[in-house]
């Protein structure tokens, strides 16, 4: 895709998140006054349908910048590549159930210098989805390597082993556990460690090598230990 087009589809997207945002407000504006809580109510169940917009827009718009970011911005160092946080923000504005852009961009914001930025976004995406095995076990991984607060990571690894967690894949499972049980071992916390090294051999012993590895986003320099 030509920077053109791309300017033009990131656009395009925009224009959609305003007038989604001005839609809602217009909706709640006209609900009937002596009516307020029935009116609003039928008002935003209306307007929800726009919800499914929302996602395609979101899973179109990264579906093309995902290509570009594998195939055309490969000779870049990542640090670098912060000219596609714009387009990865109004992707989270319009789904923020939509898990991979919060873990791109929040590692990027780290490595380019903006560590808050991207410790913020991290913890915006485990509230968001705070079932996701993958941004759970992300935000760990960057307590540990940016801000060196073992203990703090061993909190937010407990998370990781809750019940209802879910991972897209064993193979996801098997790298973010890997990730937990580090976080576990630099905190010293032995027996939580040991029951993650037994955990990870579990789902390892299910994993078919036939099949892709994992869907975790392999980010340079970023260590998934074993």
């Amino acid at each position: 895709m030509t920077l053109s087009r791309r300017i033009g589809v990131v656009a395009a997207i925009a224009a959609l998140l305003v007038t989604i945002l001005v839609g809602q407000a217009a909706t709640d504006a006209l609900a009937p006054v002596g009516r307020a809580p029935s009116g609003r109510s039928v008002g935003r169940a209306s307007f929800a349908f726009l919800g499914g917009l929302r996602t395609f827009a979101a899973a179109v718009l990264w579906n093309r910048l995902d290509p570009q970011y594998h195939e055309y911005f490969t000779n870049v160092p990542f640090d670098k590549q912060v000219f596609i946080l714009p387009t990865i923000r109004i992707v989270v504005a319009l789904d923020p159930q939509f898990e991979q852009p919060y873990f791109v961009a929040s590692f990027l914001l780290a490595r380019s210098g903006h560590k808050a930025e991207g410790m913020r976004l991290a913890r915006d995406g485990v509230a968001a989805n705070p079932q996701s095995g993958l941004l759970i076990s992300a935000l760990v991984q960057m307590i540990v390597i940016y801000d060196k607060d073992y203990k703090a990571a061993a909190v937010e690894a407990d998370r990781a082993v809750a019940p209802g967690v879910r991972w897209a894949t064993l193979n996801d499972e098997y790298e973010g556990l890997a990730i937990v049980r580090d976080a576990y071992k630099l905190s010293g916390e032995t027996a939580k460690y040991e029951n993650v090294v037994a955990l990870m051999k579990q789902v390892g012993a299910k994993i078919d090598i036939s099949k892709p590895t994992t869907t975790i986003e392999h980010l340079p320099d970023i260590n998934y230990s074993r």
